[in-house]
């Protein structure tokens, strides 16, 4: 996701850019839209200075998808582990199949939660960085250092 901010603080080979993100106030027909500031942590490829306006790549996107995923996942796994126990459990001998089937729901969960987590570690997202100055965005790949 492209961004452009405001270079508000510099450390290294590290910037601090205030950006102004679009954020969904609600859901439905009566939605709007209103802005958020947030500081991001970027890699400098650009060489910007104080008070720049820099454009930045951010994983912004992919890390609401790898979210989404998860607790998507988790749900279902869930859901498909109390039905899972609900129509198992009888044929065990057991008379009471109901909170043993939320148990296998929860567990199933639970374990789907954390090795989807474990695969998304396996190949991390890479950091913000802020690649070009905005006022020479016709230039992107000529200001890149990649």
């Amino acid at each position: 996701m492209r961004e452009t901010g405001i270079v508000t603080k510099l450390d290294g080979d590290m910037v601090m850019v205030k950006v102004n993100r679009k954020v969904s106030t609600g859901c439905g027909c009566g939605n709007s839209v209103t802005t958020e500031e947030t500081m991001v942590k970027a890699k400098n490829l650009c060489n910007a200075k104080l008070n720049d306006q820099v454009v930045i790549a951010t994983t912004h996107d992919e890390k609401r998808y790898q979210s989404n995923i998860k607790a998507f996942g988790a749900v279902f796994a869930f859901g498909v582990g109390a039905v899972a126990g609900e129509n198992i459990i009888p044929h065990l001998g057991v008379e009471l199949s109901g909170p043993y089937s939320i148990i296998i729901g929860i567990s199933m969960g639970v374990f789907t939660y954390r090795k989807i987590s474990n695969m998304f570690k396996k190949k991390p997202l890479p950091d913000p960085v802020a690649y070009s100055l905005a006022k020479d965005t016709s230039s992107d790949a000529s200001s890149c250092k990649i």
